[in-house]
């Protein structure tokens, strides 16, 4: 254990000779914790198939039953404009919770009484440890990714991202976002 102490030490000397900062570490070693941390929502994002969008003119009925996709999903339906651009957010919960409150309501209401308008969203260049923040913070479960323009381009799901946390801070985060 001393010699570990030394090499850890003279490791740490190096580092600062040579100027080796944690981002470049990360890029060595993504698969360590400091690697995680310093991931990029574009390395973890769901894209493409995976995602589920649907135009804001759509019903309940739409979004919920007939867009929906085989295997595992998101729990997440980014609705958006005719130029493609992110407008709002429903969750499965949103659906729950509407039919817990309102029972007999007709699916083919329009999804823009149920969604989330103007939802939070993260770049794609952004560190994965912020975007853990703002899960955390807004205690919330997907967060959308967008383009320079603001259409969808992946998601971020909750249970990706503390799939990549060690144990630990796993636990922490779901012991606070309660």
């Amino acid at each position: 254990t001393a010699m570990l102490a030394v090499g850890d030490a003279l490791a740490l000397v190096l580092a600062q000779i040579k100027g080796f900062t944690p981002q470049q570490f990360a890029v060595f070693h993504p698969g360590g914790s400091l690697g995680r941390k310093l991931a990029r929502v574009s390395e973890i994002m769901r894209q493409g198939e995976e995602l589920r969008i649907a135009p804001e003119t759509a019903t309940v009925r739409d979004v919920f039953i007939t867009l929906a996709k085989p295997g595992r999903r998101t729990g997440a339906v980014m609705l958006v404009d005719g130029q493609g651009k992110l407008r709002g957010l429903c969750t499965d919960s949103d659906l729950a919770r509407m039919l817990q409150t309102h029972q007999n309501l007709p699916l083919e209401r329009p999804i823009t009484e149920l969604m989330t308008h103007n939802p939070l969203t993260t770049t794609a260049n952004m560190r994965l440890i912020d975007v853990v923040d703002i899960l955390s913070s807004h205690k919330i479960s997907e967060l959308p990714v967008v383009d320079e323009e603001g259409c969808p381009i992946g998601l971020i799901d909750i249970t990706d991202v503390i799939g990549l946390m060690p144990a630990d801070d796993a636990a922490d985060f779901i012991q606070n976002a309660g």
